[in-house]
């Protein structure tokens, strides 16, 4: 190697290794810079960016929400309110048109890099909506690539459908529910209704003391978890991972048609190998499709 191309590659890896220092002394101190492309400047933010506002809705019965990444929160209060925390590119877009309340993000398909997702600066982000405690059920759709999703203390129907983060239910009343996780985590507790289907790709599913007539739990792989469940018909679609599922009532209270490639799993006392189907006379049905996993159900 020449001294020319020695000094081009020495100059390169110092200039490395400088702009590596000052990102770390950035971030150290708190800055969380964004870098993006196209005709969006490059900006650095601070808490200054942080916008908080109200916004005036009215009555709704539907709720469509399609995000990007963003806490949402949906509780019951005084009267119908939406409220928001977000730097200026997240301030969302809201349409309450008829019985309606739209909500969406505008579109950063430039964002290359965000380091206010390294140091978790992105916390403090949230859309909060509130309905008066008499409020019907209401229609969702809500779809969120990441994010947190937390709605307590209302009736509901619908769908909820994340790439990845986090939803947890609580004290929700409804007829049909859908809930599905490419990857993250699902928690309910005290959530009752006439339909629930859970999909699951991987994460987890955690459930406490919920009651349906119908449940339908479908994962590919995944730590699943149902205690004190109250269902009629439990339906169990997994490739792979691990169930534990108490409902109530007892062993005899059902009639059961398995069909188990592989794996652990047990009713009861019961080791179930290969196809297993028991008929007790009853109106309660427990159905399952296991490729693998682990499996246990048991009943209180």
């Amino acid at each position: 190697m020449n001294k020319s191309k020695a000094g081009a590659v020495i100059g390169a890896v110092v200039i490395l290794i400088l702009g590596m220092a000052m990102i770390y002394f950035g971030l150290s101190i708190g800055a969380a810079p964004v870098v993006k492309m196209g005709d969006v400047n490059v900006s650095k933010y601070n808490d200054k960016d942080l916008k908080s506002g109200q916004i005036d809705i009215k009555a709704f019965d539907t709720l469509d929400i399609d995000i990007e990444s963003m806490k949402i929160i949906v509780e019951t209060g005084d009267d119908f309110d939406f409220e928001y925390k977000a730097y200026s590119e997240n301030v969302p877009n809201v349409e309450n048109k008829g019985n309606t309340l739209k909500v969406s993000q505008k579109d950063n398909i430039f964002t290359i890099v965000d380091f206010r997702w390294i140091e978790g600066l992105n916390d403090d982000e949230y859309y909060k909506i509130t309905v008066p405690k008499d409020t019907g059920i209401i229609s969702t759709k809500l779809k969120a690539s990441s994010g947190d999703i937390s709605i307590s203390d209302i009736a509901m129907d619908g769908k909820i459908e994340i790439t990845s983060g986090r939803i947890e239910l609580k004290n929700i009343k409804g007829n049909k529910l859908v809930l599905e996780a490419t990857s993250g985590d699902v928690k309910t507790q005290n959530v009752t209704g006439d339909d629930l289907t859970v999909g699951l790709t991987s994460g987890s599913v955690v459930s406490e003391a919920s009651s349906f007539k119908n449940t339908t739990i479908k994962a590919t792989s995944g730590d699943i978890a149902f205690d004190a469940l109250k269902t009629d018909n439990l339906k169990l679609d997994m490739t792979s991972g691990d169930a534990l599922i108490n409902i109530q009532g007892k062993e005899q209270d059902f009639d059961y048609k398995l069909d188990v490639t592989s794996g652990d799993v047990r009713i009861g006392n019961t080791v179930i190998d290969g196809n297993y189907s028991v008929n007790n006379g009853a109106e309660r049905k427990i159905e399952a499709d296991i490729t693998s996993g682990k499996i246990a159900i048991s009943f209180r």
